[in-house]
This record gives C-alpha cells, structure tokens and sequence, in this order.
C-alpha cells in the first residue's frame, strides 16, 4: 500500500477516479510481488529436487536457500514491487515444498540459521529504533532543516486509529471467512488475542516512513518530521504497551490448553 500510494506523492490533483487507480495499481503490486515470491519459491524447490548432489554439504544447501530468498527480495525492489511480500511468499513456499527436499542436516541447520538471522535482526532493529529516540528528540524546536517536532494529539490519534483498524479489520475477515465456510475454528477470546497480537507495529512501518522524501518543492512534505516522529512514537508505545502484557492476555485469553489452536490460527 505504501508502495501504491507513493507513486501518487506529487500529483495533488485528486479526482474521483483516483481512488479506483490507487486500487488497479496495489492489485498490480501485490499480484506481481506474490508471483516472483512463487516464481523464487518453486524454483528453490526443483532445484534440490533434480540436482541432489547440492545436498551433500548442509552449509551449501542453508547457503542457496539463504541466497534465493534475498535475491528474490532485491529483483522485486529492483522492479520497483513489494520487497518484503516478495520474500514472505517465497519463504513460505519455501516451507512448504524446498524444505522436504532438503537433506536432514539441512533441515536443521537452515531452521537454525534462519531463527538466528532473525533473532540477530529483531535485536539491532529495535536497538536502532530505540537510539532513533534520542536522534530526533534531540534535534527538535532547534531551528534546523531537519527539525523534528513531537505532536501528543497526532500520537494519539494514530494509536487510537490503529486499534479500531485492527479490531475492525480482523472482525470483517472473521466474518466473510465465517461466510464461506460452516464449520467453527476459532471462538470468541481467541479472535480477540488475534486482534489484540496486531496491535503491535513494527519496524517496518518506520522504515516506511523514512522512505518519504524531503522537500518535494514547495514545502510539499514539510510535515515530514512530525509523521516521522508519530510513527517512532507509536512503534515504541504498542511495542511496549501491548508487548509487555502480551503474556497476561494470552493466559487469560488462551490457556495452555489451547497454546496448538492459536499457533494454527496465527500462522
């Protein structure tokens, strides 16, 4: 979406056809970026179908694993699609068929390799992030170009927004899903922990947001800094707020007991 809705950063002359081109062009996106991710994931898995001699060395096979994947993260930017769909489709096609294809010490040394990649990742981002605190607290109401002004209301707002989103989002996908299909997976408390998980924004969304470019001509992204900071500020508020009572709500909302339901409901 944010992809989609760059593309129409500096055409300002918004009529009632925009909106249906904004939705023809994240269609477009979407689909492209999940079809390279699919192209990317397939080919992973033919590849050690028909050549097994690439599975003699489980170093190899974690190797080309790993290398595919980003590769087909940086074809999908290249072409100016959605990086991360991209790899997340190939990833879990990747799951599904190239895993089974691996040798045994491939299986468990690319499970590990990847949870340590990303352990390894999770840490510095949110490391990043936090020293971005002080960055731009810093440097506001200084005067400078980059000024960096801190908006309570605009925090406020964005959080309220995204609760509502959320609840509203995973109710509406509960209920045309509900619509297809008779038979009842998921009860009441569990969709609620569902909602309640989302609430959580990530890194991705600030690195979005650093993506907006400055200036633009005649002061056309001059709120830059204040988007910028409202973003930090509620990654860090849900990351802490809704993260750290993350384990209370589950216990409350999932026992035990029920720890195999919400783990299929949250794949």
């Amino acid at each position: 979406m944010f992809n989609t809705v760059q593309k129409f950063q500096f055409n300002f002359d918004f009529d009632w056809t925009t909106p249906f081109s904004i939705l023809y062009q994240f269609f477009i996106l979407a689909l492209s970026s999940v079809a390279i991710g699919l192209l990317f994931g397939v080919i992973s898995a033919l590849v050690f179908k028909w050549f097994r001699f690439l599975c003699h060395s489980s170093i190899t096979e974690t190797l080309i694993v790993f290398l595919l994947a980003m590769i087909t993260y940086f074809i999908s930017e290249a072409l100016e699609l959605s990086g991360i769909i991209s790899m997340l489709t190939c990833g879990i096609t990747m799951a599904h068929y190239t895993w089974y294809n691996l040798s045994p010490q491939g299986k468990t040394i690319s499970s590990v390799t990847v949870s340590v990649f990303g352990s390894a990742a999770e840490a510095l981002v949110f490391a990043y992030i936090g020293l971005c605190v002080f960055t731009y607290a810093g440097n506001s109401k200084t005067g400078d170009a980059d000024e960096h002004i801190w908006s309570l209301s605009f925090i406020l707002w964005m959080t309220a927004i995204i609760i509502v989103g959320r609840c509203t989002a995973v109710g509406l996908a509960h209920l045309l899903f509900g619509l297809c299909s008779k038979k009842k997976d998921i009860e009441f408390r569990e969709l609620l922990f569902v909602m309640y998980g989302g609430m959580i924004r990530g890194a991705i969304a600030f690195g979005l947001v650093l993506k907006i470019p400055e200036g633009g001509g005649e002061g056309a992204f001059k709120e830059r800094g204040v988007v910028v900071t409202t973003t930090l500020a509620v990654v860090i508020i849900t990351t802490v707020l809704f993260g750290s009572f993350m384990p209370v709500i589950q216990k409350i909302l999932v026992p035990p007991k029920d720890s195999d339901t919400i783990e299929k409901v949250v794949v």
